[in-house]
């Protein structure tokens, strides 16, 4: 059953489903109902029907509310994987965070266990034959080269069960301009341009402690510079591209204080900072780290 909003976004699985293999069953059964919150293209994908689909706002784009199962018997080959994944919507170029608790269940030492983690088909966890599970797993960074991207988990436990829970696949996030003031050691660039031209770290450091004193141009550089640091930093900036293009372009060559002497009213900033200061604020296409 298939229930479909298209203003609500995402994919959630909220019961437990178990993979299961024997010489008798067929590679995989589905043992108990899936419900899942899916956002756009597919549902989380297994070998058999049915599968439940529904629809939840506010949540991230990918989370398991309960436990996935993955179990195989031993009369199987210990190379044979079940797997289950999902195609989400992503914005082309963007970065997105990937987290998961594993646990192994696994009576034997050493284990014969596996466990297999894509993200746009790219291997970013594998264990195998290791205890090294009962822990949440965060991979940061994970970049989307497309519209839409597939999250796959390939697992194997001959003896007992691996359990796979809390799935979450989010959007890097943004952060404000004092956040970036007082994090100079969290900066993934040390160099960027306001206007037309360039500053180094150390520069831009200085503007951001600098007190706006009636000056718009430097309280236009204080969101810009943490919007262009956040979209450094993997954050989606595609719904600022034109009010970034547009503050470089009010800029121009005068030098942010105290760098320069350059000034512009207050009023002639304040449409540009407000839609920045709103952005850094998670209020816009990126979601605020504090959230």
């Amino acid at each position: 059953m298939l229930l479909k909003s298209a203003l609500r976004p995402l994919a959630v699985l909220l019961l437990p489903m178990v993979l299961c293999k024997s010489a008798c069953t067929p590679v995989a059964v589905l043992l108990a109902p899936v419900v899942l919150l899916e956002r756009a293209t597919t549902p989380w994908a297994v070998l058999l029907p049915p599968v439940e689909l529904l629809e939840r706002a506010n949540a991230p784009v990918a989370v398991f509310r309960s436990p996935v199962v993955l179990t195989t018997s031993a009369a199987l080959p210990v190379a044979d994987f079940d797997s289950i994944s999902q195609t989400v919507v992503t914005t082309p170029g963007a970065f997105y965070n990937l987290s998961f608790f594993y646990q192994i269940v696994e009576p034997n030492s050493p284990p014969n266990n596996g466990l297999r983690v894509l993200f746009n088909g790219v291997v970013v966890y594998e264990n195998l034959n290791s205890i090294s599970g009962f822990s949440t797993f965060t991979f940061t960074h994970l970049q989307a080269t497309g519209s839409t991207t597939t999250v796959e988990f390939q697992g194997r436990n001959v003896a007992g069960s691996d359990y796979l829970d809390d799935v979450s696949v989010t959007a890097s996030c943004v952060q404000g301009q004092g956040y970036w003031k007082n994090h100079p050691d969290q900066w993934p660039v040390s160099q960027l341009l306001l206007g037309n031209n360039a500053y180094d770290k150390e520069q831009l450091l200085s503007i951001l402690h600098q007190p706006v004193r009636g000056n718009g141009l430097v309280l236009l550089a204080y969101q810009l510079i943490a919007a262009k640091l956040n979209i450094a930093n993997g954050a989606d900036g595609s719904c600022i591209a034109q009010t970034l293009a547009d503050a470089d372009a009010l800029i121009g060559s005068l030098l942010v204080p105290p760098v320069g002497t350059g000034y512009l009213r207050p009023r002639d900033v304040s449409a540009l900072a407000d839609t920045l200061d709103s952005y850094n604020k998670g209020g816009l296409c990126a979601p605020a780290c504090d959230h």
